[in-house]
């Protein structure tokens, strides 16, 4: 029996055996799976599963692929099932993620599973019982199967995909990026500025700093900082230093990355590249040092801060449609569990800045801006300051009822208008509320 057999046959036996335990179990698509192998509900329960059933110890990207799934299946729960134990590094991962791992002994499986035409099965070393091919594949869902095409005529079709891809993404950006903006059309919400200003695209991208000093809050604890300076040029980000993409690889492949020679502070800042209908996303946990900081139950305010720079106007073409008022860059706190944002300013085409849908500023392309948000749970509001001046206070947050309180984290990315956002100077802290800004 093949490898790919053995891990088809393992996984039956794992989804068998979670069945006789109470589970739903439902498994997968053979190709695609983004990571999850089998989807496991009991209760409140949504488990995303990874199952390796190979001969060498599962490492970090049995982990990774476990954190993608839990993601893409909204579930609630990672698990890596594996027949030969993990890595150190992957244990090291798994703590720090909150991934369970779990080896096939301790699930009551032992043998090279699938080595025969009947697959066995040991529960606690007392009671044995073997299933056939038939019994496993109808107790559950069976996976769709590929047939009627060889691996040549796959491989064909593959290939001419991704050059149709390709086409389409040639043509959308010189159609989307060598013209000025549209004017925008039929806003739902006018605001004071209906078209964007005019920007030249054929000035050199230089990023000016705003002209006065930020200042600085008094007795504030910083939990995180990052001015990305100790990645690589050109790097993906991926799943570094506690940042994760959000909405999977969305927004323009591959250009989620840190960059040189556009930096407020030493040399590097971090790219998000959205497109048209696609927005580009990352998210940090409230997780430092071991722990999540639960901002519903904590008396002080949370705030993060960024400079933030923004390539352009981008363009509103969504499809078919027109989407008039499009966010450029977007930065906020919001829960990930749930998609959902307490705080978020918006940079948007028409050159204002809103904070929950609340115009508070006004932008310009090229040009570095300091966004500090502080937000207060227990008094529901959350104050916005643009370069180091008030914009709004006091504004109210969107609260709703949060599943889970570990998925709270702050959010940053480029939106749907489809440009080019910069992020450099990035962070976390906490603040006694009597002790910041006097004056200010």
């Amino acid at each position: 029996m093949s490898n790919k057999s053995k891990g088809d046959a393992f996984e039956r036996i794992i989804a068998e055996k979670l069945k006789k335990q109470g589970y739903t179990v439902e498994l997968t698509p053979k190709s695609g799976d983004f990571g999850a192998d089998i989807i496991a509900r009991k209760g409140n329960k949504k488990i995303a599963i990874q199952v390796k059933n190979q001969k060498k110890p599962a490492g970090v990207r049995a982990v990774h692929e476990a954190l993608g799934g839990k993601l893409y299946y909204k579930c609630n729960e990672a698990w890596v099932v594996s027949r030969s134990g993990f890595t150190k590094s992957a244990e090291k991962l798994a703590r720090k993620a909150r991934v369970k791992l779990i080896t096939a002994q301790e699930l009551g499986i032992s043998g090279d599973v699938g080595s025969s035409k009947k697959y066995s099965r040991t529960y606690s070393g007392t009671y044995s019982r073997r299933y056939s091919r038939t019994e496993l594949e109808d107790s559950f869902e069976r996976r769709p199967k590929n047939r009627g095409l060889t691996n040549a005529q796959r491989s064909i079709l593959l290939l001419i995909g991704i050059a149709m891809i390709l086409t389409v993404l040639w043509v959308d950006y010189h159609y989307n990026y060598s013209t000025k903006p549209t004017t925008i059309v039929d806003s739902p919400k006018p605001t004071i500025f209906q078209n964007p200003p005019s920007e030249n695209k054929n000035t050199p991208l230089l990023i000016e700093l705003p002209a006065m000093s930020i200042p600085e809050i008094q007795n504030k604890t910083v939990l995180f900082f990052d001015d990305f300076e100790n990645y690589k040029a050109g790097s993906l980000m991926g799943q570094q230093n506690g940042w994760f993409p959000v909405w999977g690889w969305s927004g323009r492949s591959f250009e989620q990355k840190v960059v040189a020679n556009i930096s407020v502070s030493g040399n590097k800042f971090f790219q998000l590249w959205g497109d048209p209908c696609r927005s580009a996303g990352y998210h940090r946990y409230f997780y430092f040092e071991g722990k999540y900081l639960p901002i519903r139950k904590i008396n002080v305010s949370i705030g993060m801060e960024t400079y933030i720079g923004i390539e352009g106007y981008g363009n509103p073409k969504c499809g078919e449609r027109f989407e008039d008022n499009a966010t450029t860059g977007f930065v906020g706190f919001w829960n990930s569990y749930d998609q959902k944002y307490y705080a978020l300013v918006e940079f948007k085409r028409d050159g204002g800045i809103y904070a929950n849908g609340v115009l508070i500023s006004r932008w310009e392309p090229r040009k570095w801006y300091h966004v500090r948000i502080i937000m207060n749970w227990q008094k529901g509001v959350f104050d916005v300051y643009i370069n180091g001046e008030k914009a709004e206070m006091s504004i109210p947050l969107n609260k709703f009822n949060a599943r889970y309180y570990i998925y709270d984290g702050i959010i940053v990315g480029s939106g749907h208008a489809g440009i080019r956002v910069f992020l450099d100077d990035f962070a976390i802290f906490i603040v006694n509320e009597t002790e910041m800004l006097q004056g200010s």
